[in-house]
């Protein structure tokens, strides 16, 4: 069956359906970060088209850390915003990581290997 996730654009706003998942064990919650993020998140992922939030986690937490999940309730419905920005205007924003505001505009022919610490 072909897999198609939620996710549509019209003009400059893009939505996108994404389940994420609380787990928490010993006053420890599952979190976590791209290495060059400067900000940590809930693990997850974006649901298909006619799959339920239960299982979408259930999916995600299975391919990212092969792990069985169950999805036990529904904790929050959260909305966040997206939209199209013009790659010539990306200077005033605040982007990570920095490159990507000179770097989308000239994108290499091949593969650049690009190292980001800004852990200090």
């Amino acid at each position: 069956m072909d897999r198609a996730v939620i996710t549509f654009d019209l003009g400059r706003a893009r939505f996108n359906y994404r389940v994420v998942g609380v787990d928490l064990h010993a006053g420890c919650v599952l979190i976590h970060r791209s290495e060059t993020d400067d900000f940590w998140t809930l693990p997850g992922g974006r649901a298909e088209l006619l799959e339920p939030a239960a299982r979408t986690i259930e999916r995600e937490m299975r391919e990212e850390l092969g792990i069985e999940a169950r999805a036990e309730q529904l904790v929050w419905v959260v909305e966040e915003f997206f939209e199209w920005h013009p790659v010539d205007a990306l200077d005033p924003l605040r982007l990570y990581p920095e490159f990507l505001k000179t770097g989308l505009r000239n994108l290499p022919a091949g593969v650049e290997h690009v190292v980001v610490n800004e852990l200090g």
